[in-house]
């Protein structure tokens, strides 16, 4: 282990194929960005307090979580 990077590492102790640039995270950083973007919107419009605002807000704050930003 002294020779592998710590990536390398957990690749080996969770038998992973892939890194974490994959293809799923790169999506989910994509979506995550453009909720963002869109509730920065929402909120310099005043929209910051409808369903749809919560709704979005929920769904970033659980990409934020899953991808680790």
């Amino acid at each position: 282990p002294k020779y592998l990077k710590w990536d390398a590492i957990l690749m080996k102790l969770f038998d992973l194929m892939e890194d974490g640039n994959s293809q799923f995270r790169e999506e989910a950083l994509d979506q995550a960005v453009t909720l963002e973007t869109e509730l920065q919107g929402m909120k310099a419009r005043g929209e910051n307090n409808g369903p749809d605002f919560e709704k979005k807000l929920g769904e970033f704050l659980l990409l934020k979580k899953k991808v680790g930003w």
